[in-house]
């Protein structure tokens, strides 16, 4: 079975960092602004990613915002309009206590926009390790 690796772009770094399979990556007030905008959730009220039956959800938890998620295709700008205007699928604002349901995230490049913050997300799949091939029986020869 293939399993997959998910990526998102630290704009603080300046690269690409590993989402960790074993924990909730949450999409909260520090990894989307910085902690720079206030009217962002913190952990556990904010959207979120998670990798659960061998792949890699979307969640939303957030009470404030709707949780939008784009193709991240050539040309397509940065910007919570364009996400919005393009998104395949969208988290409705959770109600109190309850989450919205999940969205599966395909191989390739994604944008997420909640609120007027966008990040984008590259889940790329790992192939299975394959059985090394069955040694060539060995030859008989008679003397």
């Amino acid at each position: 079975m293939a399993t997959g690796r998910l990526f998102l772009w630290s704009q603080a770094r300046g690269q690409w960092v590993s989402c960790p399979p074993d924990e909730i990556t949450w999409l909260d007030r520090r990894t989307l602004s910085g902690d720079e905008d206030l009217t962002l959730h913190r952990a556990p009220r904010c959207a979120g990613l998670r990798y659960v039956h061998h792949r890699w959800e979307l969640f939303s938890r957030d009470t404030t915002y709707r949780v939008y998620l784009a193709p991240d295709a050539a040309g397509t700008p940065l910007s919570a309009d364009a996400v919005q205007r393009t998104a395949c699928q969208v988290l409705p604002v959770a109600p109190a206590r309850y989450e919205a349901l999940p969205v599966v995230l395909a191989a390739g490049s994604w944008l997420v926009s909640v609120g007027a913050w966008v990040l984008r997300l590259r889940l790329r799949l790992d192939e299975p390790a394959r059985p090394p091939a069955d040694p060539a029986a060995p030859t008989v020869t008679s003397n």
